[in-house]
């Protein structure tokens, strides 16, 4: 089971994190400075490996990496920025954001800096093996491998968000098993496939395909780069604030686009209003919250922007179909 690659060794020799095989997944992490945090491989050789981090750089270090096959590999960063640059061009940094790319044997430079604390959860599914078994037949799986190779795409479904954070959970009270694990991989290459074939690419981020966008069937407008970046930009400061986001004109304001461009290039990009978006961000939140904490029911109300206890019941039993109690007890089971 401990076939790591050569980059994840160097890091975890970097981390000073001693690997500890578990038959189904390995646990890494440093037994004499448990402040360094941890990261879980939960790996199907040949088809798919789940990583699921949570740690603190302890020295600055950094690493040549290179990949040897094509990858999909999604997932949620929660924290942390990652300097990395791919060949000869330009440092970048990757802020904390859902994504999802395909990779074509990538090669480059990764650098950590002391103090930096990353948190995520990501999967790395193996091309060849979807292409393999799936592809022919399951169209969802054939319009994924359609994806621009290369190219990061900082959007996920939210249900494929809500299955990440439920791994995470399930990840760390032990309860995730290998029969689990790859059901709920295939559900969400099957969500991520069926949305590519119901709104498109330009769905996922394509500024280069995204084209016109329609206010009404006589009215239009072009969306730029600059201007989707806005709209990222915009979405990033909602998630930061759930108590008390900005108004829609205080938003436009501060990423520098007027409110229609914002509210329909919203739309047109995460396929729901901005109202939309928050209310499922409050609730998927605290269901991880309720899932992953002790907290109690009204101050997770208020930590994700309610400040009425039973309105935050009735909305999350209209999403999740049980109350934030029965949840927090069963879980995604259903209740009897």
């Amino acid at each position: 089971m401990t076939d790591l690659t050569r980059f994840q060794r160097d890091f975890l020799a970097n981390m000073n994190f001693q690997i500890q095989d578990h038959g189904h997944f390995i646990y890494c992490s440093n037994p004499d400075h448990e402040a360094s945090g941890y990261l879980q491989f939960f790996r199907q050789p040949g088809k798919y490996m789940l990583v699921v981090a949570d740690y603190t750089i302890p020295r600055d270090f950094e690493l040549d990496f290179g990949t040897h096959d094509t990858q999909l590999r999604f997932g949620l960063v929660s924290d942390g920025v990652s300097q990395y640059q791919i060949d000869n061009k330009p440092i970048m940094n990757f802020l904390p954001a859902p994504y999802i790319a395909i990779e074509d044997h990538l090669s480059g430079h990764q650098k950590w800096r002391t103090g930096q604390h990353y948190q995520g959860i990501e999967f790395f599914v193996d091309c060849d093996y979807l292409s393999r078994t799936y592809e022919e037949h399951y169209a969802e799986v054939a319009e994924i491998l359609r994806l621009i190779q290369n190219h990061a795409i900082l959007y996920l479904p939210l249900k494929v968000i809500d299955i990440l954070r439920t791994l995470k959970t399930m990840a760390l009270d032990g309860s995730l098993s290998p029969l689990l694990l790859e059901a709920k991989m295939l559900e969400c290459v099957s969500l991520i496939g069926n949305e590519l074939l119901t709104v498109g690419h330009q769905a996922f981020y394509n500024p280069d395909n995204i084209g016109q966008v329609h206010v009404s069937s006589t009215r239009s407008f072009q969306l730029t780069s600059n201007d989707i970046a806005a709209i990222h930009k915009a979405r990033e400061i909602l998630a930061g604030d759930l108590v008390n986001p900005p108004t829609i004109g205080h938003l436009s304001k501060r990423v520098y686009i007027n409110e229609q461009k914002l509210t329909t290039g919203f739309r047109e990009l995460y396929h729901m209003t901005i109202g939309h978006y928050l209310k499922e961000l409050r609730l998927s939140t605290a269901a991880n919250l309720l899932a992953s904490t002790d907290l109690p029911v009204d101050e997770i109300s208020r930590h994700v922007g309610y400040s009425h206890p039973s309105n935050f019941g009735k909305a999350f039993k209209a999403k999740y179909k049980r109350t934030p109690s029965q949840y927090r007890k069963f879980g995604m089971r259903p209740t009897t």
